[in-house]
């Protein structure tokens, strides 16, 4: 067993990786938005810093790749902002090396895949 961080660790021996899941980025919090505005837009905001932080932490750790699995939105966008925003975060991995590799999420219809209004160029992709 080895402990630490990727850091430390003999980089021949060991896959390093981060796993994420239900991201949920710029979630409408439909229902909760409704009644408590100002609440949902603060949590919409630290799911944001939240996801920040996890590509912060892959590049720091420098892990060998990054695994998005689940809902990474909650629909479709409702606002082009998120595609940039995350856009932006998968550019700064890009920029150290670290590839990502996104899974759908179960919740997905099938029938009804989610619709990208505009589609934006992840970068390495």
């Amino acid at each position: 067993m080895i402990c630490g961080n990727a850091a430390n660790a003999q980089r021949l021996d060991i896959i390093w990786l981060l796993y994420s899941t239900d991201i949920s980025l710029d979630s409408p919090l439909i229902g909760f938005s409704e009644r408590e505005a100002s609440l949902a837009e603060r949590i919409r905001g630290a799911l944001r810093e939240a996801f920040d932080t996890l590509i912060g932490h892959a590049g720091q750790e420098k892990v060998d790749f990054i695994v998005v699995a689940g809902d990474l939105y909650d629909g479709n966008w409702c606002d082009y902002q998120t595609g940039l925003f995350f856009v932006g975060q998968i550019g700064r991995l890009a920029a150290k090396g670290v590839p990502v590799h996104l899974h759908r999420g179960t919740s997905v219809d099938e029938d009804e895949p989610q619709v990208i209004t505009e589609p934006v160029e992840v970068p390495g992709g």
